[in-house]
């Protein structure tokens, strides 16, 4: 959602009725459309429609508002900028950012001041703001001092790697080795500008779904979700040991960190 306008892949046609409606697959993966302001259940097609890789094999990955009226779409395999979008739709361009980097993970994309961190085939990446208006791609990944780590993700479950930012510090869920799920937290400490921890939990039944900011007696935690309904506070103990109850309702087990 930005500029009272709600964002969308448009990768269906609606049709039929209002009592019996339905929606045909488009087969098109790199279109994005607009709503109408302060309207999500209208779009219009024509005005609203962007076509951002025509021509290629990209797809879209995921968009995140940047500026007063501008947004930044990632693409599977490109980073693009759309502008003007605060007005009439008529006047807006896109903009090639790159094509060395795209994106994998939606949900690994964290704006953290003047830049936007997110998971790519080689890393992490942070693509910094030199001004408000140019964005330029970094050559190396933020992970380069960790590639070791990074070499291990599961590749073919790497798009389900989510990513939150708390206490100066970006955190991402990968499917590390050959899991299938998120077991594994990664934390880049932005003081520090480095990595500081590889967060492993033993319980092989463990699913990073999410990773969700949320506030609990004025005061602001990072909350982790278990695909299977568990919900647990990142560090919230001081005593050297995990807590962790894989299936809601199931009581929590000691697990050394």
């Amino acid at each position: 959602h930005h500029q009272r306008r709600l964002w969308l892949p448009y990768a269906y046609t609606p049709g039929g009725t209002s009592g019996s409606p339905t929606y045909t697959d488009r087969n098109i993966l790199d279109e994005l459309v607009g709503s109408d302001i302060r309207d999500s259940d209208t779009y219009d097609k024509i005005e609203s429609q962007y076509r951002i890789t025509g021509g290629t094999a990209d797809s879209l990955v995921g968009v995140e508002p940047f500026a007063e009226d501008n947004l930044l779409v990632f693409m599977r395999h490109s980073i693009h900028l759309i502008k003007g979008i605060s007005g009439s739709l008529l006047d807006t361009s896109v903009n090639l950012i790159t094509k060395e980097v795209g994106c994998v993970s939606r949900k690994s994309i964290v704006q953290i001041g003047n830049q936007v961190l997110f998971l790519s085939d080689n890393g992490v990446y942070a693509a910094a703001f030199g001004d408000l208006y140019n964005l330029r791609g970094v050559g190396i990944p933020l992970s380069e001092p960790i590639n070791p780590i990074i070499a291990r993700i599961n590749r073919n479950y790497a798009q389900n790697s989510v990513a939150a930012y708390y206490n100066n510090r970006y955190y991402i869920a990968v499917p590390l080795d050959d899991s299938t799920v998120n077991n594994t937290i990664l934390v880049y400490n932005l003081l520090n500008q480095g990595w500081e921890s590889i967060d492993t939990a033993s319980p092989t039944a463990w699913n990073i779904q999410d990773l969700i900011v949320g506030d609990i007696g004025g005061f602001s935690s990072l909350y982790v979700i278990g695909d299977t309904g568990s919900i647990h506070i990142i560090d919230s103990r001081e005593d050297g040991v995990d807590r962790i109850a894989v299936y809601a309702g199931v009581s929590a087990v000691n697990y050394p960190i």
